[in-house]
Order: structure tokens, then C-alpha cells, then sequence
């Protein structure tokens, strides 16, 4: 019956070896038929099953093989201090063979060394912030893609002044013209219309002017999303003299 049983956990589980020998064949089939049924619970995965039934068995006669597949069975439930129990107690048993000590051994070591890994890794999950002030990165500066619009607006005002500085200088001519109907000196008549004609063409360059101007500045303001290729710029020069006066506009596209 001692070897029935090597046999039987040597085959269900992997780790069994001889045991001791049954006093009594009733106590030895109950043993036997608990070993199965445990060895069954195993296999199906049932560990917490196998667990009770391989301790009846052992309380009922204390073979060391089912010390050691208890222990197993603890280790598949990842309960190693209780698995390391069991195996520990397997070790000292009398009666073992040496290749089933050692392999008890064997797995003492090994769940020792699992249960100090977890240990180290709960040290590292729970290691407290160590307080030092951390460096904040400041968010980078928002680049602003809205076209420089300057010069449209500068465009635009000036078109607008001149075109009211060609109102102001048509007023001019028109009071010129006025004083030039009512007066009856000859001379003073040349010097009104000189006078007028010269207001007259200043106000028309300046409307001219004005309104060039004032449709640069609508264009640069229509295209000031595209890509810059060359400065723009339009500088007005105007003059006025005793025989007339006029404008220029000097610019770059």
C-alpha cells in the first residue's frame, strides 16, 4: 500500500515519494480513496479542495507525501508563506527520499526569492514623494499667425487725409473763384485765378492721390495672409508753386 500511494501522487501532481506504511488496511483505503478524490480536485483546479482533502488524508495516517503535495497546492494559490511551511515540514520528515528533499529545498528557495521580489516591489510602489520641488515647465508661447496690418491702416489714413486735404484745397479754389467773379481789378483778377487754378489742381492731385492710396491700403489689407515676397510701400510727394503743383507717388510692390 506504501508504494499505491508513491505511485498515485508521483503521477497526479509530480512530486510524490514513498511515504511511511498504513497500520490498519481501513484506515489505508480511506487514505487512498481521499488521495484520489484530492488528486481529482487538482487536476480540475480546484486547489482549496485538494487542500482539505489531502489534510483528512494526512490526519488519518501523516504520510510525508502529502505534506509535500499540500505544499503545492498552497503555491498554485499563491500562498507562499503557508507553502514553504508545508514543504519545510516535508523536509524534515523521516523516510525521504534525498531526490524529494531536494526538491523541497529547491522550492523553498525559489518562493523565497518570489516573496522578497514582491516585497522589493511593494517598496517601490509605496516609496513617499520626497518632497523636492519640481520644476514646472512652462507652456511654450503661443506664436500669433494674424498678418501685421501697419501699413494697411497707415495706407488707409493717409488716403483719407489726403482726399480731405483735396476737399480743403477745392473749398480754396472755390473761394478763389468766388472773390474772382466779384472783383473788378484786373490784376487783382490775375492774381485770383492763378491762385484758384493752382488750388484747383493741388485739390484734384490730392483727391487722386488720396484715393491711389486708400486702394493700396485696401489691397495690402486683402492680401496680407499671403506669403511676404517684397516690401510694399508708397511714400507721396507732393509740391505747389506759383505756376501750379502736383503729386508723385514713389512705392515698391
Amino acid at each position: 500500500m506504501k508504494k499505491l500511494i508513491a505511485v498515485l501522487m508521483c503521477g497526479a501532481i509530480g512530486f510524490g515519494t514513498p511515504g511511511l506504511g498504513f497500520a490498519q488496511s481501513s484506515s489505508a483505503e480511506k487514505v487512498e480513496q481521499l488521495s484520489k478524490d484530492a488528486t481529482a480536485k487538482y487536476r480540475e483546479g480546484d486547489f482549496n479542495a485538494a487542500i482539505e482533502l489531502f489534510q483528512k488524508a494526512y490526519d488519518i495516517e501523516p504520510v510525508p507525501n502529502l505534506l509535500f503535495n499540500i505544499a503545492r497546492c498552497h503555491e498554485k494559490l499563491e500562498e507562499w508563506d503557508k507553502a514553504i511551511g508545508f514543504y519545510q515540514k516535508f523536509v524534515v520528515e523521516p523516510d525521504v527520499e534525498k531526490d524529494a528533499r531536494q526538491a523541497a529545498v529547491d522550492r523553498i528557495d525559489a518562493l523565497n526569492e518570489v516573496k522578497q521580489a514582491l516585497a522589493a516591489q511593494d517598496r517601490d510602489t509605496t516609496t513617499p514623494d520626497d518632497g523636492g520641488d519640481k520644476q514646472v515647465e512652462a507652456p511654450p508661447a503661443e506664436v500669433s499667425n494674424s498678418p501685421d496690418n501697419t501699413w494697411s491702416y497707415i495706407m488707409l489714413g493717409s488716403g483719407a487725409g489726403l482726399i480731405g486735404g483735396g476737399v480743403l484745397f477745392g473749398v480754396l479754389a472755390s473761394s478763389k473763384q468766388s472773390d474772382f467773379e466779384q472783383s473788378t481789378d484786373v490784376g487783382e483778377k490775375q492774381d485770383l485765378r492763378s491762385s484758384g487754378q493752382t488750388f484747383a489742381m493741388v485739390a484734384d492731385g490730392l483727391y487722386i492721390t488720396g484715393a491711389v492710396v486708400g486702394l493700396i491700403g485696401v489691397y495690402m489689407l486683402l492680401t496680407a495672409d499671403e506669403p511676404e515676397q517684397n516690401a510694399t510701400f508708397v511714400r507721396p510727394n507732393a509740391w505747389i508753386e506759383s505756376t501750379g503743383g502736383g503729386f508723385v507717388l514713389e512705392g515698391s510692390f
